[in-house]
């Protein structure tokens, strides 16, 4: 991925997560929340231009990304990628809170040889119109296809009616206090 489509998608993940539980928890200031979601994102799709699969909607509406459950992140990842000097000055706590949680989503959970969709979004002027539901499904389809599971976590229980429609289940659900949601742990395949 290119550097200006790192940014715009980076962007795009920042404003589809400003309400998601997990980082409203760590990070309770709205403007603040989306200037780290945005470094967090170039991060996260820099480490997945290594080793994950990217799937971008063709207009660049959104984004899935498929990576092995028994991929762990480090710090070190983070230090490798471009923009990580802002990230890591501002927001280092909850970096690695978020980067701890993150590692949870694992082989203990969902097996080896799962891939994980992490993360997933869609620009909130697209959302509704059927983008994620094509950019997981085609994918997960050639994935199951090959015999290859595929998980998932969500902290919106809104969203556990959408991924079972894709075929997911609940295979765990754990309450994530003192922040005050639930762990929907998903699989398919």
């Amino acid at each position: 991925m290119k550097k200006s489509q790192l940014k715009y998608f980076a962007r795009l993940g920042a404003e589809s997560f400003a309400e998601d539980p997990l980082y409203v928890s760590y990070i309770p200031r709205k403007t603040r929340r989306k200037k780290f979601l945005y470094h967090l994102m170039m991060v996260r799709l820099a480490v997945s231009n290594r080793e994950d699969i990217l799937v971008a909607d063709k207009q660049g509406r959104g984004l899935c990304v498929f990576r092995s459950a028994a991929k762990k992140y480090s710090a070190g990842d983070f230090l490798r990628c471009v923009n990580t000097l802002p990230l890591m000055t501002g927001y280092l706590l909850p970096s690695m809170r978020i980067l701890s949680f993150s590692n949870k989503l694992d082989t203990a959970v969902f097996g080896e040889n799962t891939l994980l969709i992490e993360p997933v979004f869609v620009g909130p002027d697209y959302q509704g119109q059927g983008v994620a539901t094509r950019l997981i499904s085609e994918k997960m389809k050639e994935l199951l296809e090959a015999g290859i599971p595929c998980g998932l976590m969500t902290q919106n229980g809104n969203n556990v009616g959408f991924y079972e429609k894709l075929g997911f289940r609940v295979i765990k659900k754990e309450s994530a206090a003192p922040h005050g949601f639930h762990n929907y742990y998903m699989k398919a395949g």
